[in-house]
């Protein structure tokens, strides 16, 4: 607080000097030039530029804008200095001589506090906006590492769960999925820092966990995958196609007799999950994470939703593709 005072009163300081420094070469300028051949308009015009320039920029106005103002500010002071002279000989006939000292340092003093006022509330405005925004996305940032943190915990919670049912019955399975557990495992602590993965990166992981399922599902799981090779430099979240055949699995029913069909293609910019619906009586006990985290991330990170549309007898997910 200490070092912001200061910078303002030398800020002020600046401005005052800057404001009246001009105003006494305007003067002086009218003085020694007026009525001269050589004129005093243009060194006016240049004096004013220059000190609107100079004011607009203590303040980090916008250099464009700070043109723009300048221009506009020659026209008012040659008009306000005009005016102001004939108003000043009429009213004080005995002084005329002085009129075009007078009012250019007056008309001078007007610009330049005028000048000081609009790009001051600019500014303050100007930060009080971009504080606002940088709140919001260390908010979002912070909402997107929480999120991002729930998925390996939800991740072994359901792998834990997957390999309990196996160790009762197949040892060697239940050695086999620990291995491939440890494969795409690895994969996720990689990706734990990125916000968004190639969809091709995401699709060799998502095959990887497949294949971790099917230690899991002997027969009974299908998987019919259609992307497009210009899709796959596209981004996705890390882990999402993973998360929605995940939950495909745990809440439906997979056997041979009444195979799970899940197929990922491309539909309007986003990667579909879908899989015929055939609901479990019973369901793994489930953490709530799932589509709710996939939704979460889009929602703080990228301001994109998601699609989940459900039939009787199918559940779709579509989740945008980055491009």
């Amino acid at each position: 607080m200490r070092y912001n005072s200061k910078m303002n009163k030398h800020k002020i300081l600046s401005l005052n000097l800057l404001i009246h420094g001009f105003s006494a070469a305007h003067a002086l300028t009218a003085y020694l030039l007026f009525g001269t051949r050589f004129g005093d308009s243009a060194v006016l015009t240049i004096l004013t530029v220059t000190m609107i320039l100079f004011v607009a920029r203590l303040y980090e106005f916008p250099l464009e804008a700070s043109l723009l103002f300048a221009t506009l500010c020659c026209f008012a002071g040659f008009y306000l200095g005009t005016q102001g002279a004939i108003l000043f000989k009429d009213y004080f006939p005995h002084y005329s001589s002085y009129a075009p000292q007078v009012t250019t340092t007056l008309v001078t003093e007007l610009l330049g506090w005028t000048t000081f006022v609009i790009v001051f509330y600019y500014s303050r405005s100007h930060r009080k906006a971009l504080n606002v925004e940088i709140v919001k996305k260390q908010k979002a940032r912070f909402q997107y590492n929480q999120l991002k943190q729930q998925l390996n915990p939800h991740f072994l919670f359901n792998s834990l769960n997957v390999l309990d049912y196996l160790v009762h019955i197949d040892a060697d399975r239940a050695s086999d999925f620990i291995k491939k557990m440890a494969d795409v495992y690895r994969y996720m602590l990689n990706k734990e820092s990125d916000m968004l993965v190639s969809l091709q990166d995401e699709l060799v992981f998502s095959m990887a966990y497949i294949d971790l399922l099917k230690e899991r599902f002997d027969t009974g799981l299908e998987f019919e995958v259609d992307i497009p090779e210009s899709f796959l430099e596209w981004r996705i979240i890390p882990c999402g196609l993973q998360l929605l055949i995940e939950n495909a699995t745990k809440h439906n029913v997979v056997s041979p007799e009444t195979p799970l069909v899940v197929k990922i293609f491309i539909e309007d910019d986003g990667v579909v999950v879908r899989n015929n619906l055939q609901l479990r009586q019973r369901t793994y006990e489930s953490s709530g994470v799932g589509l709710s985290n996939i939704e979460g991330q889009y929602a703080t990170a990228f301001n994109k939703k998601i699609v989940v549309a459900k039939t009787e007898g199918r559940f779709m997910v579509k989740i945008p593709l980055i491009k």
